[in-house]
């Protein structure tokens, strides 16, 4: 069931690394490929388990997307004619195919959309489905169902934002739509609220649930979200590291509708926090613009002096779990954006397990990683024009305290022991979303599923009985992900880029596995994940790594155990993500990252 449920039960486990930053879009369920396997790079493989996904993120003004190359002609590797038209199409058109949340049961359907990348912008026509839920199969060319926030655009597409050599196959973008599309079913959106009723852009992906059917697997996967997430305590010795920053606690429902855009809609259903990510000296977040001032549209005075403060004042509001039942009320936090840092002082509470009411402006909860700003605090960053609304930060505490759900020490992803009910709830709603796919929506179709997760979790590991002291120990009774791949390596291979210590009696764990040996920290050495590894015939050999404009040659000397953890060879410690270079010391300070940056980073790397 873990295996089979892998992200509604917490994500991939990490070796010396921070967490991830949280999804808008949970998985739905799985497909496991019980066919022969196929020849090409990307078919699906025989047993393996892909995520499917009923959801994408929610539309904006610059809605954030990874750009994939899909061939639309006929006889080419793309499956099946278009789902809009029952057409094949000319790779010279500029046309896409979009997520199922984005192709929103054909409501976007011969509508154009405009795409930025690289100070250019394109329109598109969307002519298909990129097929989140199916895959697999002759109609899906084989290959596994669709990320969630694809847009899988033809060549012409690619050739007119200028996009060519490696950058190719996978390309991060924005796109709009270019006229007013109806946002209903998968692709509802809405906006996100605090106590008082903050400006924040956020939306979530909804879907009408017309039949009883429909309604008992809602009913059953809520459940099963609930059990998962868990009940976050105050209480010091009841907390937990959440696996990627936080999971819904349950859902809050209006029966009274508003006219204005980000007000609650009557019927829908809007997911509830009781925690937020873990705080970090570099604590990654969504800045939201919000009006504090009387007659304004913030809602109620503030929740930490019952005052409302002029737009003026640098002041901000925290999510729930943030906030910590008010424990940071009058105190600052240093927020970084741009190259920029600013204090400002908190004064309330953005109300993540509320809404929809007068004293949230009718609008829904917030999201559990918000940072909800004034004006000034937007002025102070130099964040102007359209970025502003919604912009990602980092924050931290200037004098740190404890928070009220989330650890701020250890930040791996967990799977919390379950009871025997949660056990038996899991077991119905996998086994009716596993099962019976087709009761939740969705229709086949083609597309060139290029995925940036091109490596699936290939089973589980149980952490010991008794737990250790340092702070991303593996948890007793917890669950962690194991895997066989890494993702494929290139000439720009993308991965996250972690801090080790190779040296004796540090926090690195055994010797290193190419020679046995311990390694000084001032040399330029690296670990990678068990795939990129690849059983020792990467050792000795060197790699080039590419960060913030700089390259440097480091040597392999160990791997990254993603198959297993959790004992004194791997420093007590989960199994390491696949996607991991684990640099010594040496490593950081040739690429001249620093400071709050080191711990986490993302890179690229070529072998040498």
């Amino acid at each position: 069931l873990l295996v089979t449920i892998p992200n509604l039960c917490g994500g991939s486990a990490a070796h010396h690394h921070h967490a991830h930053q949280l999804e808008k879009c949970q998985p739905s369920g799985t497909l496991r490929n019980t066919r022969e396997g196929h020849t090409c790079g990307e078919c699906c493989k025989p047993g393996h388990i892909y995520l499917k996904y009923r959801c994408s993120p929610p539309v904006s003004k610059h809605t954030k997307a990874i750009m994939t190359l899909n061939d639309f002609s006929e006889g080419g590797d793309g499956g099946d004619p278009s789902e809009c038209d029952g057409k094949f199409h000319k790779n010279t058109e500029r046309v896409v195919a979009l997520s199922t949340g984005w192709y929103n049961k054909g409501k976007r359907c011969h509508k154009h959309i405009r795409i930025h990348a690289k100070g250019r912008s394109v329109l598109a026509k969307v002519v298909d489905e990129c097929d989140t839920l199916h895959g697999c199969d002759k109609p899906h060319a084989f290959q596994p169902p669709c990320r969630p926030n694809i847009v899988d655009a033809s060549k012409a597409v690619w050739d007119a934002l200028h996009i060519t050599g490696d950058d190719v196959g996978n390309f991060p973008i924005t796109w709009s739509d270019a006229t007013n599309v109806l946002t209903a079913a998968r692709g509802a959106p809405y906006k996100m609220r605090r106590v008082a009723g903050h400006s924040s852009d956020n939306k979530l992906s909804t879907y009408k649930m017309p039949t009883t059917s429909h309604r008992l697997v809602l009913a059953l996967a809520g459940l099963l979200l609930v059990t998962l997430a868990g009940r976050c305590s105050g209480e010091d010795h009841g907390r937990r590291e959440l696996a990627d920053g936080c999971q819904p606690s349950g859902t809050l429902r209006t029966t009274n509708g508003h006219s204005c855009g980000e007000c609650c809609k009557v019927g829908q259903a809007y997911p509830t926090y009781k925690c937020s990510p873990p705080v970090t000296g570099s604590t990654k977040a969504i800045m939201t613009l919000n009006d504090f001032e009387a007659g304004g549209d913030g809602g109620d005075p503030s929740e930490c002096d019952g005052k409302f403060h002029k737009n003026s004042e640098r002041v901000v509001a925290l999510s729930t779990g943030w906030y910590a039942g008010g424990k940071r009320c009058g105190k600052n936090i240093r927020i970084n954006a741009k190259g920029k840092s600013v204090l400002a002082k908190v004064v309330d509470e953005c109300d993540s397990l509320h809404g929809c009411d007068k004293p949230h402006a009718y609008q829904p909860p917030c999201r559990p990683n918000i940072v909800d700003a004034s004006q000034v605090v937007w002025n102070a960053l130099g964040i102007t024009g359209d970025d502003v609304g919604e912009y990602p930060i980092t924050w931290s505490d200037t004098d740190r305290p404890r928070d009220r759900c989330c650890s701020s020490h250890s930040h791996n992803n967990i799977i919390t022991e379950m009871s025997t009910t949660s056990l038996l709830v899991l077991a119905l709603a996998g086994l009716l979303l596993v099962t019976f796919p087709s009761l939740c929506g969705g229709s086949a179709a083609h597309h060139h599923a290029h995925r940036l997760d091109k490596c699936q979790p290939s089973g589980t590991l149980r952490g010991p009985r008794t737990g250790h002291t340092c702070g991303e120990c593996c948890r007793p009774g917890h669950f962690y992900l194991t895997y066989r791949c890494s993702p494929p390596v290139s000439t720009h291979t993308k991965a996250i880029m972690t801090l080790n210590d190779f040296q004796k009696d540090g926090d690195g764990g055994g010797p290193s596995e190419c020679d046995g040996k311990y390694h000084s920290n001032t040399k330029p050495v690296v670990a990678l994940s068990t795939g990129w590894y690849n059983k020792g015939k990467r050792c000795h050999k060197h790699i080039r790594i590419h960060a913030k404009g700089r390259s440097v040659l480091a040597k392999v000397v160990d791997e990254c155990d993603t198959l297993h953890g959790c004992d004194k060879p791997h420093a007590f410690q989960p199994p390491c993500r696949p996607n991991i270079v684990d640099a010594s010391k040496g490593v950081w300070d040739a690429l001249h990252i620093t400071g709050d940056e080191v711990g986490e980073f993302p890179i690229t790397w070529s072998d040498a």
